[in-house]
């Protein structure tokens, strides 16, 4: 990954916004930039593995990080004010290099529901563009975490809700694994995710996990641009099983089964090993599902020798069966057979 500056973002939010641009260094005239936006427990060093891999096919990344650390009353800092600083930094990368141009977005978690808020806007219009969905938070919010942690950890949720902290939620290194990893990310980023727990805002956390209710107030609205869903089948907080499928909402709402006018599915959607920050343990194989769509949408992707040692055949895209109205046929979903194979 070649080097980089972090600048400080003017949002005038409570929030310590921040971006720092990541050009890759290999040979390609490519002016086209993906912005990426953590989750709530996130920071830029987390995404550290993912931009290297996404540079070494030839991507320059935008990494936009947004912190409640020394903000005044944070707990009460709700998802609009990422989304002003969402939209301040993409407006401002745009014109600090006005030959680069945004064309894609790679949101994890709480990112995703700040990215699709964020579009959402009039004022924001300009600023849709196609979205890479790590983890997302499904559109019907996180209530069934919510529920498996009321009837596992009751005494904790309490404390959660009497004292407006995440923190109280999961408390020990070992909760947290179980939670966001799998067995093999490293120690070191299970402490960095410990700590961004103690000062997450609750507000946030609140209108995530309400989702469901307040979306009847404010109706969410389709950014009218092609989607990949990257999910994790041994994800603790969505579960995606053969009994429950948290993100089938999700899927229905991205038009799952249609296809643009173009020929390509509206949305995409792909599964691996290693929980909810997946990307964490597989940053190379993450990466190259990332690359993957974006090649459709007109990005110059290398695949060369600096990047096989990562490459693996996929299994042929399986069509779903397609909700059939004039013009439409099936979308690509895949359930990768490496699964298996890593979380062996």
């Amino acid at each position: 990954m070649s080097k980089f500056v972090v600048e400080d973002v003017n949002a005038r939010t409570r929030l310590k916004v921040t971006c720092s641009f990541h050009p890759s260094d290999r040979p390609t005239d490519d002016r086209r930039v993906v912005a990426m936006h953590h989750g709530i427990l996130h920071s830029r060093d987390h995404f550290v593995g993912l931009i290297r891999e996404l540079n070494a096919r030839g991507i320059h990344v935008l990494m936009i990080d947004q912190q409640s650390e020394y903000s005044s009353w944070r707990n009460f800092i709700g998802l609009g004010t990422y989304e002003k600083g969402l939209a301040a930094a993409v407006r401002q990368f745009e014109r600090r290099f006005p030959d680069h141009r945004i064309e894609a977005y790679v949101l994890h978690s709480m990112g995703a529901a700040i990215g699709e808020r964020m579009q959402e806007k009039r004022a924001n219009a300009n600023l849709r563009r196609p979205m890479v969905l790590l983890a997302p938070i499904p559109v019907q919010g996180a209530v069934g975490i919510f529920v498996r942690l009321a009837t596992s950890r009751p005494v904790s949720l309490l404390r959660a809700i009497c004292t407006l902290s995440v923190a109280s939620l999961v408390q020990d290194k070992q909760h947290v694994r179980k939670i966001f990893f799998d067995r093999n990310v490293e120690k070191k980023k299970v402490d960095a995710c410990l700590r961004h727990l103690r000062h997450s805002p609750f507000g946030a956390y609140l209108q995530l996990t309400l989702r469901y209710f307040l979306r009847y107030l404010i109706p969410q609205k389709h950014n009218g641009h092609p989607a990949l869903i990257l999910t994790s089948r041994t994800d603790y907080i969505f579960r995606q099983d053969k009994h429950v499928n948290e993100y089938r909402e999700t899927e229905m709402f991205y038009r799952q089964g249609h296809v643009r006018t173009d020929g390509q599915p509206w949305l995409e959607t792909r599964t691996m090993a290693g929980g909810h920050d997946f990307f964490f343990a597989h940053p190379d194989k993450a990466a190259r599902r990332i690359a993957n769509f974006l090649a459709k949408l007109g990005f110059q992707v290398i695949e060369d020798e600096r990047t096989s040692r990562f490459r693996r055949i996929d299994p042929p895209d399986q069509a779903i069966p397609p909700h059939r109205l004039p013009g439409d046929s099936a979308d690509v979903r895949v359930h990768d057979g490496e699964q298996e194979e890593d979380a062996a």
